[in-house]
């Protein structure tokens, strides 16, 4: 761990600085956000179990859990958007709360649940995660675990934005490739490889907690 507001950093030769609050590692980005009282571990094996008995390889919703979460889409008829609403069930059933900032009020609540953008939104649910210090960006797939997310670019806006969300069901390691279970296109225990462009994030295997998280 390294300390100071702002650190050195050396690119193609050159050096400059950098805020220390982007860089993991620092002392500036480890802070842990107002209101923190406690930390809790992340439940990894959790996360995956739910993702894999709550997906499939099958066209349909019949392997969702639609008695506690109602598939979200633009319509009753268009689920097709449902990726990051099901990477949030898992996340929330690996321990990661629900907050203000990411939440569905509440699982069972079918008929007229109260889901905001970044719990079925790829790029808010992306930015929820990292404003709340539950995890980071990382770019080398090798320190990905069971339970880590990956954000598929958008290549049709090409704006930077993410279209699609699936989450890891087996540590990379050594592997080339990722092992991933998802929505909208039914994926489980599928086989992905790396893009550039793509997000990787590993969720921390400590969350810092404020009294005000709901754990269900």
């Amino acid at each position: 761990t390294v300390d100071g507001e702002w650190l050195p950093t050396t690119y193609n030769g050159k050096t400059g600085f950098i805020m220390a609050k982007y860089l993991s590692g620092s002392t500036e980005y480890t802070k842990w956000v107002a209101g923190v009282t406690k930390t809790v571990s992340y439940n990894r094996n959790a996360a995956v179990a739910y993702a894999l008995k709550y997906s499939s390889n099958d066209t349909g919703t019949d392997s969702y859990n639609n008695a506690e979460y109602k598939p979200v889409g633009n319509s009753t008829e268009d689920i097709n958007k449902d990726c990051a609403n099901f990477v949030s069930q898992c996340l929330f059933a690996g321990g990661m709360p629900m907050h203000d900032g990411w939440y569905y009020r509440y699982p069972g609540n079918v008929t007229n649940p109260s889901v905001n953008a970044a719990w079925k939104g790829t790029n808010s649910q992306k930015k929820a995660i990292a404003a709340r210090k539950f995890g980071e960006r990382v770019y080398d797939i090798s320190k990905l675990k069971k339970g880590d997310i990956v954000y598929t670019y958008d290549t049709k806006k090409n704006n930077g934005t993410f279209g699609h969300v699936v989450i890891l069901s087996e540590d990379v390691g050594s592997s080339s490739n990722m092992i991933v279970c998802g929505h909208t296109l039914n994926q489980r225990n599928a086989t992905r490889t790396k893009k550039d462009k793509d997000a990787y994030f590993h969720i921390y295997d400590s969350l810092p907690i404020k009294d005000t998280d709901y754990f269900g």
